[in-house]
């Protein structure tokens, strides 16, 4: 009974560091936030308004892979965390890339995005930017989707009317070069250096949507099979 009892309180005491080091881990690497209220202003700053599970890598290499909730904002382009007591969180130490995923409304179906930052020498973007990555390997196709906020009036109302906007810009990555092009056939296929042929005959064959970008995903992954 005795060894059971010292037992029992060293496995005790084990779990407690631990949870005491994974306290340490998100007091080090993050620090509360007061968020924005965006009053009287139609839409969303956010991907989505909902917390949202993911994955999260910072700079440093630290990884959260589990039960860690995330909302994006897009406005500002800052990732924040839900900590355990419902406060919202913002990373102290750099993200560079992460994952969300999200119920999307239309069909009710879950969507996985994955963004990533690094990208250099793009017009209004920082290298601290994230980009949405549609395509990964070789070639790479990234997205960047920003929101603005729009100030529109009625004809004969004195009243203005706000709202955020969404601006979306796609980039074919080429030897570490980020080229911008369109989510259209003949943008793409064009810029692509080699193998269009291929990728004509693979897109023709799939019924490719050059404006899904699902689809732009299929597209990339077979090029970067060749």
């Amino acid at each position: 009974m005795k060894y059971l009892q010292i037992f029992l309180i060293a496995i005790c005491s084990f779990i407690g560091i631990n949870e005491a080091n994974a306290q340490f881990m998100y007091d080090r690497y993050s620090r509360p936030i007061n968020t924005k209220t965006y009053i009287d202003i139609e839409g969303s700053a956010y991907l989505t308004e909902k917390w949202s599970p993911g994955e999260v890598k910072l700079v440093n290499g630290t990884t959260y892979q589990k039960d860690i909730m995330l909302k994006y904002n897009l406005l500002d382009d800052e990732l924040y965390f839900k900590y355990d007591t419902g406060a919202t969180m913002a990373f102290v130490e750099p993200v560079k890339e992460f994952s969300i995923i999200y119920t999307y409304t239309e069909d009710n179906l879950p969507v996985t995005k994955h963004y990533r930052n690094g990208y250099q020498d793009i017009s209004n973007t920082t290298p601290k930017s994230y980009f949405e990555v549609i395509g990964d390997g070789k070639l790479q196709l990234i997205k960047k989707t920003s929101k603005s906020i729009l100030e529109t009036k009625e004809y004969n109302s004195a009243s203005k009317i706000k709202s955020f906007q969404d601006y979306t810009r796609y980039f074919l990555v080429i030897a570490g070069k980020a080229v911008p092009v369109k989510n259209a056939k003949k943008s793409i296929l064009t810029t692509i250096p080699d193998k269009q042929q291929q990728l004509q005959t693979f897109a023709k064959l799939n019924d490719l949507n050059f404006k899904s970008d699902a689809d732009l995903a299929k597209l990339m992954n077979f090029y970067n099979s060749l």
